[in-house]
């Protein structure tokens, strides 16, 4: 009988240990308890207050932007306006370059006076506009450049020359009468150098040579070198050259035997 009532007392206190072991019901194990935050109130990232959604958890999360991908977000930016800042630069060394030439230059505050010839040589630079003035008995008819870098704007005896930044070279021509006949001349236009000895003639003004007779260059040849003019024979005056040229069928001037014509160009 005693040894009966002692394991029912037995029996008993493991069955009040097992019941305390058990947890209760929708009871979660500590550890697990732990590993979810606590939260309070109805604020982001906290339980929905919702009961539909009470069992729904809205976390929020944190992202951490790479400083790698930033700077490659912005290479990326300078790579695609690298055309712009290319152009820039470009405009940039232009601009240096020309200032660089415009600072080496003098410009004439006088008018420049040439002789007029059938080729006539012109220093021009971009950035200054000239006028060429021809003997104030011709009248300009027409004239063009080639190639096109300069551009001819004349009236009367007046040609304003324009040029662009393309200037390197350019050819002149230039028709006009002179009473009644029919004259061209060409002006043959090149970018002026990039040195201190450079000078820019706002004007230049052409006339026309003082033309000796034949007898007079005649008589100043045969003075200068002690005998007569023979084929290809010149002699400058004034800077003005006159050659002979032996020519039996149109040649009006005639030296002993034979017939030459001669020719007039002025410096």
């Amino acid at each position: 009988m005693t040894k009966k009532i002692n394991l029912l007392l037995f029996l008993s206190s493991l069955g009040l240990y097992a019941e305390y072991q058990i947890p209760q019901e929708n009871q979660l194990p500590q550890e697990q308890q732990q590993a979810y935050p606590q939260y309070s109130g109805n604020t982001v990232g906290s339980p929905s207050q919702d009961p539909q959604n009470s069992n729904v958890v809205v976390m929020q999360e944190n992202v951490e932007v790479d400083e790698e991908y930033l700077l490659a977000e912005d290479y990326l930016k300078f790579y695609n306006n690298r055309k712009k800042i290319n152009s820039v630069i470009n405009k940039d060394r232009e601009i240096q370059e020309t200032f660089n030439e415009i600072k080496n230059l003098k410009i004439a505050n006088f008018t420049k006076q040439l002789k007029m010839n059938d080729i006539n040589e012109i220093l021009m630079h971009p950035s200054y506009p000239q006028t060429i003035l021809l003997p104030k008995s011709a009248t300009i008819t027409n004239a063009y450049a080639y190639p096109p870098t300069v551009q001819p704007n004349f009236q009367y005896n007046r040609i304003d020359v324009i040029p662009n930044n393309a200037l390197l070279r350019s050819n002149l021509v230039v028709t006009y009468l002179e009473g009644d006949q029919i004259k061209s001349s060409t002006f043959l236009i090149t970018k002026t150098p990039n040195n201190r000895h450079s000078i820019i003639y706002p004007i230049i003004a052409y006339s026309y040579p003082a033309i000796l007779n034949t007898n007079d260059v005649i008589q100043r040849y045969y003075e200068a070198y002690k005998k007569m003019p023979t084929h290809r024979s010149m002699i400058n005056i004034n800077n003005t050259i006159y050659t002979f040229f032996k020519d039996n069928i149109n040649g009006n001037i005639k030296i002993g035997e034979t017939n030459f014509i001669m020719k007039v160009d002025s410096k």
